[in-house]
């Protein structure tokens, strides 16, 4: 986590998978949106950082969060 906090808050510290590397990064970012139950700031984060990896990938993303629930 570089750019990340050194001790995240104890919720966030809890719900965080054991990871390394660029995984780590986004792990935090996931269960900061998720713990703060913003949805629309969730899939606009997973849109951003998918849209960075695969083409196929980001358009699954865009289908899944443009269908109603």
């Amino acid at each position: 986590m570089s750019r990340m906090a050194a001790r995240p808050p104890s919720l966030l510290r809890k719900r965080m998978i054991a990871v390394s590397g660029p995984w780590e990064e986004f792990c935090y970012i996931v269960a900061l949106s998720v713990s703060r139950q913003h949805n629309a700031i969730h899939r606009a984060i997973l849109i951003l950082i998918f849209s960075h990896n695969s083409s196929e990938v980001n358009a699954k993303v865009r289908n899944r969060t443009a269908t109603p629930t």
